[in-house]
């Protein structure tokens, strides 16, 4: 979200949709209009050896609802995303990230005032139609910020690999500490960014990069 001297607008969706990506945000009890960019990072597949899969699962209603899933034997993790479906002041998201080579998880909470919800979350998987002739090698690397009322941080993959996701999460405590970004800062670099809220509380941030390289 990119928001200019207002209080603020937060992340409620990051997530894939059908050859595409959806982001969305939202103020909070006090007004902030503000834009969303969205980002998408494709597969470039002229000879069709790849084949993509996205997997998800929602939560049950809750004030900081969370969930998590995996992909499928035989794929590799190369990204995934979150969406809150909140129903009346709203649910925020605070993390969506990659837990361990093959799965994604993903929280959010309420904000100063009651609202039960639940997320879902998605994880892409990839694989190759040509089995074991084709070696996926994913590296997952992280980066985490000094303690800030709005922290941020970038990440790198290596540089023989290529970045094709990365993903965030809030360490707060209090309050909370609420996330505003997670997007391909470069062609090797993700960043991730977040703020307290009407209220101080300050966190750190904890930033992913998922890089890929592939051995035929």
């Amino acid at each position: 979200d990119q928001f200019g001297g207002c209080s603020g607008n937060m992340l409620t969706a990051s997530f894939p949709i059908t050859r595409g990506w959806e982001a969305r945000g939202k103020d909070h009890i006090k007004a902030c209009p503000a834009y969303v960019t969205a980002y998408a990072l494709a597969v470039y597949d002229p000879e069709d050896i790849w084949e993509t899969k996205v997997f998800k699962h929602v939560s049950y209603a809750a004030q900081h609802p969370s969930a998590a899933v995996s992909v499928s034997s035989g794929y590799k993790l190369v990204g995934g995303g979150a969406r809150v479906h909140f129903y009346g002041t709203g649910n925020l998201l605070t993390a969506s990230y990659p837990f361990s080579p093959f799965g994604w998880y993903a929280t959010s909470k309420d904000h100063l005032k009651k609202d039960a919800s639940r997320i879902e979350v998605f994880v892409i998987g990839l694989r190759s139609k040509l089995g074991d002739a084709v070696k996926i090698d994913v590296e997952i690397n992280s980066n985490t910020s000094p303690r800030y009322p709005h922290p941020f941080t970038s990440v790198a993959v290596p540089s023989d690999h290529v970045l094709v996701g990365g993903g965030a999460k809030v360490n707060w405590s209090g309050t909370g500490n609420l996330l505003t970004a997670s997007y391909p800062e470069s062609d090797g670099q993700w960043k991730g960014q977040s703020k307290d809220h009407i209220k101080s509380s300050p966190a750190t941030i904890k930033v992913y990069s998922i890089g890929v390289k592939v051995d035929v």
